[in-house]
């Protein structure tokens, strides 16, 4: 009689059994993840190129160089200023900025008045104002004369410069040269000084070679 009371339970219990192990059979493990885009297995240990981790860059890239105007020169340093202003008042700084870095080991053929686009050796720069560099190239973009004249527009902008009087520790900006032909001269566009003071001057230069 215990044997048949006991059957009942013991057909229960094995049922039981029967579904937990059905129900295991559906568990499905967790997938593996796949790596973000960009991040395989040559990317631990560093870049494959362009730059590296700290943001410095290999050697041989090219740099966009300063473009402006050879206004000064001692020795083999030359002193080129850009043209061209940039505004940076929104950050409380100068409204008309003008780039300027002092090119040490300029080649001898670079002159005053040249217009030139200098890069700086190992893209390093002092920050201080002017600039200052060592010369890793200097390519000048000077143009031949326009049509009509007898003198280059680096001969002009070196005689406007010549006679225009600036405080020590200053420097010219040239901000443009124009020949006229009808009256065959030319007009140089100049700031006087390199602080937030700068005069405006304008010189004429009689086209005579």
């Amino acid at each position: 009689m215990a044997i048949l009371r006991a059957a009942p339970f013991l057909a229960l219990l094995l049922f039981a059994w029967g579904l937990g192990a059905c129900g295991a059979k559906n568990v499905q493990p967790d997938a593996p993840r796949q790596p973000a885009q960009g991040q395989g297995a040559d990317s631990a240990g560093g870049s494959s190129g362009g730059s590296d981790a700290d943001g410095d860059v290999e050697p041989g890239e090219e740099f966009p160089g300063l473009v402006g105007y050879v206004v000064e020169k001692s020795g083999t340093g030359i002193l080129v200023v850009s043209p061209k202003s940039q505004d940076f008042s929104a950050n409380g700084g100068d409204s008309e900025y003008y780039d300027a870095t002092w090119f040490s080991g300029a080649p001898e053929e670079i002159q005053i008045g040249m217009k030139v686009e200098a890069w700086a050796k190992g893209n390093v720069v002092l920050e201080s104002y002017p600039g200052q560099a060592g010369a890793e190239k200097v390519n000048i973009l000077q143009a031949d004369a326009p049509e009509g004249a007898d003198l280059p527009e680096a001969d002009v902008i070196r005689a406007a410069i010549g006679q225009i009087d600036i405080d020590e520790g200053d420097f010219a900006i040239v901000r443009g040269a124009e020949y006229d032909p009808a009256a065959d001269r030319w007009n140089v566009e100049l700031l006087n000084g390199s602080g937030l003071q700068r005069t405006p001057v304008s010189i004429e230069i009689e086209d005579k070679a």
